[in-house]
């Protein structure tokens, strides 16, 4: 099992969800989506399940929208791996923080309509943090587990 934190370690999406043209379209970063090589050879190779992030990695998995540490958001799923959980139950926090990021924002939106700009820098914040949380992808098989019944104390 591997836990990839790294800018399109996991894959590419076809469009870029962060920087858009002067229309405000979104810029095409590959034909069609696709998974990157090194997490498709690691299965070939053995892997039983990777978690990977897809497109650009931000520090929001380390950090808050208001730039407060939060390491526990990545220390999570991998403790729960250690503990002997399924991979699919070990990625589940980072799904929760992107549906808690996307009530934020909401929120924040208040009265902004879906084709207004940000009106402030959280609520841009918050729509990279809500994006970057939605970007983590479970490759191979969600049950696999570590046999911790096996590991010395």
């Amino acid at each position: 099992m591997l836990f990839m934190f790294a800018c399109f370690g996991g894959g590419c999406p076809q469009l870029d969800s962060y920087y858009f043209t002067e229309r405000g379209e979104r810029i095409p970063l590959a034909p069609e989506p696709l998974i990157a090589r090194l997490p498709q050879t690691l299965l070939s190779r053995g892997a039983l399940a990777i978690i990977a992030h897809v497109d650009r990695a931000f520090s929001y998995a380390f950090e808050d929208v208001m730039g407060t540490p939060q390491a526990q958001l990545l220390r999570t799923p991998l403790e729960l791996l250690a503990k002997g959980k399924r991979v699919g139950l070990a990625a589940d926090p980072l799904n929760l923080q992107w549906s808690a990021l996307a009530a934020q924002l909401g929120m924040a939106l208040g009265g902004n309509s879906p084709g207004d700009q940000p009106r402030n820098a959280l609520i841009a914040n918050l729509y990279i943090a809500r994006d970057d949380a939605r970007n983590y992808v479970v490759l191979g098989d969600p049950a696999v587990r570590l046999r911790t019944e096996l590991m010395q104390p």
